[in-house]
């Protein structure tokens, strides 16, 4: 089963999101301190980012955006599945491998190496969270 480190890592892409869309931004005049983006881990292998519903109808974010995690390096292929709400099916991703080019796409990119993976995916008008799956 996959083991996580206890906090997910994100990518530097998440992270200027996050100076641009958190902490303290003016929004018609109002100072607003909190964040706009959420990451959890819901269990050893789930984790869900939450955006703020108004951040996410004033700008759809449906252009896929790369999250990095951990993955543990045990020598064993992964896989990675996407849902939008707790009661749809899980979907597997495409994979892409770092000879690959690929953007403004929804995959996965596993760098067994350095233990991570890199998920690309966008929100949905279906929900303000997005579940990401990992499974050996």
């Amino acid at each position: 089963m996959l083991r996580y480190k206890q906090n997910l890592n994100l990518s530097l892409v998440c992270n200027l999101f996050l100076i641009l869309a958190g902490f303290s931004s003016k929004i018609s005049g109002e100072e607003v301190n909190q964040y706009k983006l959420k990451v959890e881990q819901r269990s050893r292998n789930i984790a869900v980012i939450t955006i703020d519903q108004q951040v996410h109808l004033d700008y759809g974010l449906a252009y896929p955006m790369t999250y990095e995690f951990y993955i543990p390096n045990e020598g064993n292929e992964f896989s990675a599945f996407l849902r939008y709400r707790f009661s749809d099916d899980w979907i597997e991703m495409v994979e892409k491998t770092s000879n690959d080019f690929f953007n403004g796409i929804e995959a996965v990119r596993f760098d067994y190496r350095d233990s991570k993976a890199y998920v690309s995916v966008g929100f949905s008008s279906l929900s303000d969270s997005i579940y990401i799956m990992f499974e050996d």
